[in-house]
């Protein structure tokens, strides 16, 4: 068995998910949470999106972490297609990618 090649592992490319909170970010918490795009959905209840490319579950993790540590109530995290979500919701950096 010397011959034969190891399993490889399957090269993943980031997956895009949208985290949903109760309450407000503003964009500016952006670099703090690895470049996901972050808007609010809805204002009555007050709802913000984080969106974009995580590159792994580790990286997941440490945004749900930092989500914790602002106390802020999570709703959901969901793993999106990229091509199912608006441009606008996106970082500029994937945007750019996509054209």
């Amino acid at each position: 068995m010397s011959g034969e090649n190891p399993p490889s592992q399957p090269i993943t490319r980031p997956q895009v998910y949208q985290i949903r909170v109760q309450g407000r970010l503003d964009g500016r918490w952006s670099g703090w949470f690895d470049g996901l795009a972050i808007h609010v959905e809805s204002e009555d209840p007050l709802i913000t999106a984080l969106t974009g490319p995580v590159v792994d579950q580790a990286s997941l993790r440490g945004i749900l972490i930092r989500i914790w540590n602002l106390n802020l109530s999570l709703i959901s995290v969901n793993q999106v297609e990229a091509g199912s979500l608006l441009s606008t919701h996106l970082p500029d950096r994937d945007k750019a990618k996509d054209c």
